[in-house]
């Protein structure tokens, strides 16, 4: 009996993930490292120069010593700094230099010229003359960071002064290019202390956002950041084992359970709200759940869900999580997909009709866990008509999907690529 189109996919399901991830890595633009060395940029400058990622390594460090010692001479009346031979490149060049003190850009400049050392010498003189860096003094140049923008074509680049060396930047990142076990703990930990941070002492809910400029936070608490935040420190007490974490769960679990509509004469019932606006004292307004209940938020907070119950045993965790599970029910189309929200709006009830794969990615997860947990059929029947749905869509497309919010792109892909998987272990 021929198999079908899902059964094919359920049976063959990593060689569909292996050519997926490796389609993903050429179309999402991997191909252009090639352009680059391991590291750092392929500097397309003079015979000379740099050509392998030893000696780029060492340009950067010897163009960012050279700046220093430049700005470090000033107008010292003993003359100027020694061009370094390596330096004296004859080109086209064009340097814009910017200077940063204690996170603050304090100075940038531009300079032009035919040899290299010529042209940063005259950047870094002319870099502390804007008027933002008149207030340096000499003793400040020690925390002063350089950072250098090659802006010769055909390819541009850009390298900051970091511990006395210089990382490449790429489009306004600083790239990593060795990473260990302890570096990743080290991140865990501050990415950790940084969520912290994140809740509302008060509600226990967590914000979407920090505002750095104004050191505050919106008045706005968000379900699908507090679930995902509860989940991810989940995973960090099985890393740990930080008793902290433990003393938080109860709270952050009122929080999250309080998000849930338990109106049972409402279409909403079961879903969690998407937000919740903490309101204004002064102003006489309350705390208010925005009435608009998104699949996608509900998916997440059935993932958190089954991971506080498989923790702590409480059983109220697990209806919740059923619960929403049975109102993502009431939002299946009849090809499979999901209705990306419900929200009461002007007096009456609206359907968000448009496909999101990143939801019914979501959602596909969220199905295939509670029903691993639960062994009740009803949840496998609704997350099979999604991952049925998937498999169509890429036995069609031979390669990257898209939906109609988003153009095609490796994060609903990649979404979708999980919750196939997280379907296929049931």
């Amino acid at each position: 009996m021929e198999k079908s189109l899902f059964e094919e996919f359920k049976s063959n399901w990593k060689s569909v993930l292996i050519i997926f991830i490796l389609f993903t890595l050429i179309e999402g633009g991997v191909l252009y490292l090639s352009t680059r060395e391991n590291g750092g940029a392929t500097y397309p400058l003079p015979t000379n120069t740099p050509n392998n990622s030893d000696d780029i390594s060492q340009f950067r460090n010897l163009v960012l010593s050279f700046v220093r010692k430049t700005a470090e001479m000033g107008d010292s009346p003993s003359g100027t700094v020694p061009h370094p031979e390596e330096l004296v490149i004859e080109g086209n060049w064009e340097i814009r230099l910017a200077i940063y003190h204690q996170g603050e850009i304090k100075g940038e400049a531009q300079s032009k010229g035919g040899i290299l050392a010529s042209v940063l010498e005259q950047a870094t003189k002319i870099v502390f003359e804007d008027k933002r860096a008149k207030d340096l003094v000499k003793e400040d140049l020690e925390d002063v960071r350089f950072l250098v923008n090659f802006l010769s074509p055909p390819e541009r680049f850009s390298f900051i002064e970091h511990e006395g060396k210089g990382v490449e930047i790429i489009d306004d990142l600083v790239l990593v290019r060795e990473i260990d076990k302890e570096l990743i703990l080290e991140k865990i930990r501050r990415g950790k202390e940084f969520l912290y941070r994140m809740a509302n002492e008060e509600k226990q809910g967590f914000y979407k956002k920090y505002d750095v400029l104004n050191d505050s936070f919106e008045n706005r608490l968000y379900t699908p950041y507090s679930a995902s935040i509860i989940y991810t420190f989940l995973y960090i007490y099985d890393l740990e084992k930080d008793e902290e974490i433990l003393e938080h769960i109860p709270a952050w679990g009122d929080f999250l359970l309080s998000m849930q509509n338990k109106d049972e004469g409402d279409k909403g019932y079961g879903a969690f709200s998407y937000s919740l606006f903490l309101g204004d004292s002064p102003a006489g307004t309350v705390p208010r759940k925005e009435k608009k209940f998104v699949v996608g938020t509900s998916a997440l907070s059935i993932f958190t869900l089954l991971r506080l119950y498989d923790l702590t045993g409480d059983l109220k965790y697990l209806e919740s999580a059923k619960l929403a599970g049975n109102w993502l029910a009431t939002m299946q189309n009849s090809d499979g997909s999901m209705k990306a929200y419900l929200e009461y709006s002007k007096g009456k009830w609206v359907y968000g009709e448009k496909l999101s794969l990143l939801y019914n990615g979501q959602v596909l997860s969220s199905l295939s866990k509670l029903y691993k947990t639960t062994n009740d059929k009803k949840y496998y029947d609704l997350a099979r008509g999604i991952a049925e749905l998937f498999a169509g869509k890429y036995e069609k497309e031979r390669g990257y999907i898209e939906d109609e919010y988003r153009e095609k792109n490796p994060i609903s892909n990649s979404w979708v690529v999980m919750s196939l998987i997280d379907f296929y272990k049931t």
